[in-house]
């Protein structure tokens, strides 16, 4: 008799646990928007000095099928669809981690807008363009280094009292 109650509670139980969910037709399911762009593993970096940026960005969809990168010099020509640096176009690949640049070589303190889209196998229509991201190049040739190391003319040992030796053995502790 307690098996009996047993079995009917937990019947009871995961009747009520499905009876609400949601069964979503493909045709209802909402492609979105690639989100967190990230270039070398950051959001918008700058000083980056790898010439070949990986690029990378969350998909937001069950399963990427395929992709597109553009990359532009403005934010203007990025928005109007003139993706000066590069344009990958339609590249079948599940991938969406460390995407190489392939575009125009870039040069120091450059600033690339990239945006990217996605597709899934079961939509023959791609995401909508991600938000706009960026990245700026760092000091990349030997002669874009301009500073002075900094250095006294002559070096000077200070003394040391008996206070200051007995506060360093403290700190030391």
């Amino acid at each position: 008799m307690k098996n009996i109650i047993q079995v009917l509670a937990l019947s009871i139980l995961l009747f009520a646990c499905t009876k609400n969910v949601n069964h979503t037709s493909h045709s209802a399911i909402k492609v979105n928007n690639p989100s967190e762009l990230l270039v070398e593993g950051l959001n918008a970096p700058i000083n980056v000095h790898n010439m070949t940026p990986r690029l990378s960005w969350h998909a937001n969809v069950t399963k990427q099928y395929a992709y597109q990168i553009q990359v532009a010099s403005s934010i203007d020509k990025l928005q109007s669809d003139r993706a000066d640096l590069w344009d990958s176009g339609k590249v079948v690949s599940s991938q969406s981690r460390n995407i190489g640049y392939e575009g125009k070589r870039l040069d120091t303190n450059d600033t690339a807008y990239w945006r990217v889209r996605t597709w899934q196998r079961e939509f023959a229509q791609a995401s909508q363009w991600s938000m706009e991201s960026q990245w700026q190049m760092g000091l990349i040739h030997k002669s874009d280094w301009e500073a002075q190391w900094i250095q006294i003319d002559k070096q000077q040992i200070a003394e040391s009292d008996l206070a200051v030796r007995h506060w360093v053995d403290l700190v030391g502790t």
